[in-house]
């Protein structure tokens, strides 16, 4: 009986592990699968979601200028990179998703903020698993070396969506998921996107604070944001944006690797004036001020 059991928990592991490798070593598999958890599969029904059109904007400064809130232009402009000063947070962006323990302790911290212990170690090892198989850029953030937080971002057609967030409870109020959300703007403005998706949010409280920084709740995002295209794996990584916002953003040519040379070329001049060492514009996860765990992008704020 013990040799019947063995031999079928090993058959069903190497069953799920040839699996996981085929959806991570075959691209066009990864891209199909990630279909359905950015809402673009055959679902007729989907959740609205909170978008974000920057046609027309030539830069991070053009999106603050648009923001009738001062508490708003505030954040993006000072205190998110306050905050990262103060608290020593760095960011860099990967190509692939690791699948570590370090990133699985930042989702279980996440989630057992909203459901028991036991329901949000499963819930964080799906989440991980997901993650991990699907296409997209990943930004870690680290706190003194820890990994406290990390997001994903995926473009398809003319949209960036910012896809999973997730970060541990210590750093809820370091304003992280707003230094995603000016991410996200200024990469969509970088490669000449037109809009940036945060997608679906859990409750009304969320919505309200995503259109305070101008992210737009639409039923009809489908129809509204242009994901008809090829996924795209040019995204400018989170180290070439600068601190502030500069002049322009949006490169004159559409060539990826050309935007990339001439947003690091504005990055090394900005900084031979300032002799600053800034952050990568960045943001928090969930507002702080709601009080509240934000879960990630895909189904919450």
């Amino acid at each position: 009986m013990f040799l019947a059991v063995s031999a079928v928990l090993v058959g069903v592991g190497s069953l799920l592990s040839y699996l996981v490798w085929r959806l991570r070593t075959d691209q066009p598999f990864r891209e199909r699968f990630s279909l359905g958890p950015l809402g673009l599969g055959k679902r007729r029904k989907v959740a609205a979601h909170s978008i974000l059109d920057v046609r027309g904007l030539r830069s991070l400064a053009d999106y603050v200028k648009m923001m009738d809130s001062r508490s708003v232009r505030q954040t993006m402009e000072v205190q998110i990179d306050k905050a990262f000063r103060e608290h020593a947070i760095s960011v860099r962006t990967i190509e692939r998703m690791p699948c570590t323990w370090e990133h699985f302790s930042v989702i279980f911290e996440h989630e057992v903020r909203i459901y028991s212990p036991p329901r949000a170690a499963l819930v964080a090892a799906l989440r991980l698993l997901a993650v991990y198989m699907m296409v997209g850029h990943v930004d870690e953030y680290r706190e003194g070396g820890r990994l406290v937080a990390f997001s994903t971002s995926i473009v398809k057609g003319a949209t960036l969506r910012g896809m999973w967030f997730y970060q541990r409870g210590s750093v809820a109020k370091h304003l992280i998921w707003h230094h995603t959300a000016r991410l996200s703007i200024q990469r969509a403005i970088a490669m000449g996107l037109h809009h940036a998706d945060t997608g679906p949010s859990t409750g009304p409280q969320y919505v309200a604070a995503k259109a305070k920084y101008g992210f737009a709740h639409r039923a009809d995002w489908r129809d509204e944001c242009d994901y008809s295209g090829a996924f795209r794996y040019d995204l400018p990584p989170a180290e070439l944006f600068a601190t502030k916002a500069e002049a322009s953003d949006r490169p004159a040519t559409p060539d990826g690797a050309r935007q990339a040379k001439a947003i690091v070329s504005r990055r090394v001049k900005v900084e031979r004036r300032s002799k600053t060492n800034g952050l990568p514009a960045r943001d928090d996860h969930g507002p702080a001020e709601l009080g509240k765990p934000v879960v990630d992008q895909e189904i919450s704020v």
